[in-house]
């Protein structure tokens, strides 16, 4: 039997709305890709529609999610097709194809229900 808490069901709406046309939320820099800047709100759109670009396919797997109180941790994998040109400063990488796996995980601080 599998009990789902108040937060978890929240985070994991959340996740489900992010699949949409929805940029609510953060996103932190991946160091040495991205530096270490936080996108936030509209400017969210730019790093999805980058993203898209590289990856049209790309989507988030959850694998194992664990609620503690406000906190939730989340395993989970981001992945696509690496099937757009990925410009670089040393010139234009040409799509190959490759699969992406990026496992990472996520952390939520959840107070008053939001």
């Amino acid at each position: 039997m599998t009990v789902t808490t108040d937060t978890e069901a929240l985070v994991r709406r959340a996740y489900h709305l992010a699949e949409g046309d929805v940029l609510d939320g953060v996103f932190n820099g991946i160091g040495g890709v991205s530096g270490q800047e936080s996108y936030r709100g509209e400017q969210l759109g730019d790093v999805v529609v980058w993203m898209g670009k590289l990856f049209p396919d790309v989507h988030r797997e959850l694998h194992r999610v664990n609620a503690l109180g406000d906190v939730v941790a989340i395993e989970v994998s981001i992945r696509g097709t690496f099937l757009g040109p990925f410009e670089t400063p040393a010139g234009v990488i040409q799509p190959t194809g490759a699969k992406l796996d990026i496992p990472t995980a996520d952390f939520w601080y959840v107070r008053d229900g939001s």
